[in-house]
């Protein structure tokens, strides 16, 4: 129960909210971290805790800061912790740190939106956090064009670059060891990702003489490292994932501007600076980014439909030069040609007939 009589009473939650909210917590503890953080989330995922543990963490909000480096009690305390993991490491344990928390957002997103009016604020203030809308203070000039965003990068790209662990291909094994198929040692953890079993192979691998004995142990070495990049592969898939989900929750609730034809313009910006972000990152060719394109692809065809939607029913701003039209479609084509996997070359190759029928409807309403 999170009634307000029980939340005001100390209370084991209470221990884990002021232990995690502690600086450095979570890099001196990465473990205990990772599994306080998915409690939060399973709390806001269950039907029967979800609104409870909503309200009682807007409660706790007014404790005293301690990640923001500007004295202020009007953080959620969500993006406390997220922003408590900026400067953090690219292990495993970080990594599933910033999934859960990712997660959590998106379901507090979502979960708020659908209680209606009374909860709006809280929506407007995370949208505004993850740079879809412009905060209440923020100037009246902005420029509407494509390149805008260059100047202040969006907060959900940045969070994007803090997933950014370097990976590289493991080093393949060989195909049997003392005559037993390499496939024996598999362990599954996904249809696509599978890590060996080190101790099966230091019981079979050779050892007769020093040659032996070497090539044993890189052969244990290789097993060990393999087994590592999997594990942060995974991390990264699920941080992605994350990721993916806060963005397309933000998407679907921002689609809604609130200040007339300026505000319409920097989110039409703020869309085309997001596709481009997203893009950039499948045309690096980088290992890592290759291996999560199906979560990013989704991504990036979801702000392609929503720039068609938002263009078809009149809701945009100034349209884009024609220079950042053609930046767009070359990134298309390059990640298009970079992909390595179905699932993401199909995303592209949607987001391309997509993106060729905008311009061809925009060009037919500019005539």
């Amino acid at each position: 129960e999170f009634d307000e009589q029980t939340t005001d009473a100390k209370m084991c939650l209470d221990d884990i909210l002021n232990m995690a909210r502690k600086p450095r917590f979570a890099l001196k503890s990465p473990q205990l971290a990772e599994a306080c953080f998915e409690l939060f989330y399973r709390l806001y995922a269950h039907p029967t805790t979800s609104l409870e543990f909503s309200s009682y963490l807007q409660r706790r909000m007014t404790a005293t800061t301690v990640y923001v480096d500007t004295p202020t009690t009007s953080v959620p305390i969500l993006f406390q912790l997220l922003d408590s993991l900026r400067h953090g490491s690219h292990s495993a344990c970080t990594l599933l740190q910033r999934a859960w928390l990712l997660k959590s957002i998106a379901l507090d997103v979502y979960s708020t939106s659908r209680r209606g009016d009374r909860w709006s604020s809280n929506v407007r203030d995370a949208l505004c956090r993850l740079g879809f809308w412009r905060s209440e203070d923020e100037g009246q000039g902005l420029r509407s064009d494509y390149v805008a965003y260059e100047q202040k990068r969006m907060r959900m790209l940045e969070l994007l670059d803090t997933l950014a662990a370097q990976i590289s291909p493991p080093r393949a094994l060989p195909p049997t060891v003392a005559g037993i198929a390499i496939q024996r040692f598999r362990r599954q953890i996904t249809p696509q990702m599978y890590t060996y079993d080190t101790r099966a192979l230091a019981a079979v691998a050779p050892q007769n003489n020093i040659k032996a004995k070497k090539k044993s142990g890189d052969l244990l070495n290789d097993a060990e490292n393999w087994n590592r990049s999997i594990f942060l592969l995974r991390a990264c898939e699920q941080a992605i994932d994350g990721w993916r989900q806060l963005c397309e929750v933000s998407l679907h609730e921002g689609g809604r501007p609130r200040h007339g034809q300026a505000d319409a313009t920097n989110y039409d910006t703020t869309l085309y600076s997001l596709l481009s972000g997203v893009l950039q990152k499948l045309c690096s060719g980088d290992f890592m980014w290759q291996w999560v394109g199906r979560s990013l692809s989704a991504v990036a065809l979801t702000v392609m439909a929503k720039i068609r939607i938002r263009a078809r029913s009149g809701l945009k701003g100034e349209a884009m030069s024609l220079a950042g039209r053609n930046h767009v479609l070359e990134e298309i084509l390059q990640a298009v040609l970079r992909s390595q996997y179905h699932t993401t070359r199909a995303n592209l190759y949607a987001i391309f007939v997509n993106y060729m029928q905008f311009i061809q409807e925009s060009i037919a309403r500019d005539r």
